[in-house]
């Protein structure tokens, strides 16, 4: 209960200090402008490259999403922390974009190898420093990121925000503007896909 009331406090200050950090971004302060908005770059970019498939199309809906969440900043009311906001939007911009162009589930090698940063299922890869065994895990890396391309965006999204980004599904929820139960069921259905696709390949 104690190692709890400590976590509580230690989210609570976080979340006050994100609060002060906005405060002075609405005044036009450009340190706490970019400490917002750059420090979840990377995340986002993920967010919206899980919906779009497309290292372009990706980069424009991140743009497109910090411009509309720094015209909104004032909406912010503190109730979920700043990333998660921000990622909301983010994603609600990706989804515009593919419904827009309505592009097909489409990505490079390069692209999904830079994205998913090494990210496999635990008990796949023997991480060894052997050549064969290096060998093998990339085909099976290779293999897995076929098997999330393949994914139903629904799920996809779900999936890359739970287990590779690491938001809560709490935090999910909101992003996607879904049940948390709906979050649960999606991750699931996504996890039973990809074992069983995996299973067939390898």
């Amino acid at each position: 209960m104690g190692t709890q009331n400590r976590l509580a406090k230690l989210d609570a200050r976080s979340l006050g200090e994100e609060w002060a950090l906005v405060q002075r971004a609405l005044t036009g302060d450009r340190g706490s402008q970019d400490r917002l908005f750059t420090a979840h770059a990377a995340r986002l970019y993920r967010a919206a490259f899980a919906v779009l498939r497309n290292r372009e199309d990706a980069e424009d809906a991140v743009q497109d999403g910090l411009y509309n969440a720094y015209t909104k900043l004032r909406s912010f009311q503190g109730r979920s922390s700043f990333s998660t906001w921000l990622t909301r939007i983010v994603i609600n911009s990706a989804l515009m974009t593919r419904r827009r162009k309505r592009i097909g589930v489409e990505a490079s090698l390069d692209e999904i190898l830079e994205n998913q940063q090494g990210w496999l299922p635990d008990g796949i890869v023997d991480r060894r420093p052997d050549p064969e065994e290096a060998c093998g895990a990339t085909e099976i890396n290779r293999l897995f990121d076929e098997e999330i391309r393949r994914l139903p965006v629904t799920l996809r999204v779900a999936f890359q925000l739970r287990e590779v980004d690491g938001f809560s599904t709490k935090e999910s929820s909101r992003m996607l503007g879904i049940l948390e139960s709906s979050v649960k069921t999606r991750l699931f259905r996504a996890r039973r896909k990809l074992t069983y696709e995996l299973r067939g390949s390898i």
